[in-house]
């Protein structure tokens, strides 16, 4: 599957207000589940909160890349969402996180799982995808 193709346009939201990771999370994973993408998306917050008491997914340079698996999630996703101001996900630089890339996939689907991470971090990588991401305003 293209990377492309795991974004879920319906659950963007490009002007996230939200001021806590927590916050961030829930309401993504509620856009998520509006969009059809989860059952419940309470599950798949808990999933995502105990995923970043493990260690934080705040990859620095202003991005966060949350990621969990759940029963309850229909199939392999990605929802972005984008903070203007930036919130703080304890990165490793201290940086807070304007691009979020919440990383949704079923229960047992750890090999998709992954591989949209390894994928989603080669492209942040390339020259200017970061900046044109700020940019954008439209899914």
């Amino acid at each position: 599957m293209k990377l492309s193709e795991l974004f879920n346009l319906e659950a963007m939201d490009l002007a996230i207000t939200a001021s806590s990771r927590d916050e961030a999370l829930e309401h993504l994973a509620h856009r998520f589940e509006n969009a059809g993408g989860v059952s419940k998306a309470s599950t798949y917050v808990e999933r995502l909160l105990a995923r970043e008491a493990q260690s934080s997914t705040g990859v620095g340079d202003e991005i966060a890349i949350p990621h969990a698996q759940d029963a309850s999630i229909q199939q392999a996703a990605i929802i972005f969402g984008k903070s203007i101001r930036g919130i703080d996900w304890q990165s490793f630089d201290g940086q807070p996180a304007k691009l979020i890339f919440m990383i949704a996939a079923p229960e047992g689907a750890g090999g998709e799982h992954l591989k949209a991470l390894a994928q989603l971090s080669k492209v942040l990588l390339q020259e200017g995808v970061k900046q044109a991401l700020l940019e954008a305003s439209t899914p």
